[in-house]
Parts: structure tokens; C-alpha cells; sequence
């Protein structure tokens, strides 16, 4: 009797920001190769056939899509671990940057059309990070604010 199959085999690639619809924060995402690899006698033949690439949130675990075009750089995991969350945001996630106020854009209004006061700091109330300008998450825990 000869025993066979396939199993799955994972390989952290890299690590990018992201924020994770499950814990509502932006966090460290691990991104995450997989393979499907053939064995005998539960022992692996050959190095496997990637099948797909994921997200791992570093806080939940749970895995999500990954769309490469989103992101501007895969940072190596050491590497990521040593960086300010947002310096990692920047770097890897200018999207997400520009969305929560780290890179340049236009001052948002508030209802009745008034500008911002850009100059105005702002304080999470989580971690107690001050920015000059609002932001909607916090760029160094993820907190969302109102």
C-alpha cells in the first residue's frame, strides 16, 4: 500500500500595513506565500506549486486577499518589525497613508464646507500620539477616530 497526497506549505514573504476589516485597525500585515506540496508517506516531494498569496494580520491571524498593485514595496519581516508604524504605511501603503493624513493632500472639510485648521494638533486618545493634522486612524496604534 503506498500512501499519498498533498498538503499546503506556507512561507512569509514580507510584511506590509494594511487595515484589517476584522479588528478595524491598521496593523502589520504578514504577506504570505502558499504552496500545495506533494508527499509520500507524509514526506514532502519537491519544493510545491505556489497557489496563492495571502495577508496574515498580526493581531486576529486571519487571512485576506492579497492585491499586489495596492502596495508600493514588501519590506523583509526584520526589517518591518524595527520601523514606525507610520513609516511602514508610508513605504509600503501610500494609498492608506494618503487616506489617513501622512502624505500630502487636500484639507478636508467638515459639514457647512469650512476647512480644517490644519495647524490644529490632534491627539489619539488611545496611545496619546499628537499630529498637527486630523486623521481618521491613529498612524501609530490604528485606532480609529471620529
Amino acid at each position: 500500500m503506498l500512501i499519498f497526497g498533498t498538503r499546503e506549505r506556507e512561507e512569509p514573504r514580507g510584511v506590509v500595513a494594511e487595515r484589517c476589516t476584522e479588528c478595524d485597525v491598521i496593523t502589520r500585515m504578514v504577506v504570505t506565500l502558499h504552496y500545495e506540496v506533494s508527499h509520500v508517506y507524509w514526506v514532502s516531494v519537491g519544493e510545491g506549486t505556489p497557489r496563492q498569496t495571502s495577508l496574515r494580520c498580526t493581531g486576529c491571524r486571519n487571512h485576506f486577499f492579497f492585491k499586489r498593485s495596492r502596495f508600493a514595496e514588501i519590506l523583509p519581516i526584520e526589517y518591518a518589525q524595527e520601523l514606525a508604524m507610520d513609516e511602514l504605511i508610508v513605504r509600503t501603503n501610500p494609498a492608506l497613508a494618503t487616506e489617513i493624513g501622512l502624505l500630502s493632500r487636500p484639507a478636508p472639510t467638515v459639514p457647512g464646507g469650512n476647512a480644517r485648521d490644519a495647524t490644529a494638533p490632534c491627539r489619539c486618545e488611545s496611545c496619546g500620539h499628537e499630529r498637527q493634522r486630523p486623521f481618521r486612524f491613529c498612524p501609530r496604534c490604528g485606532t480609529k477616530h471620529p
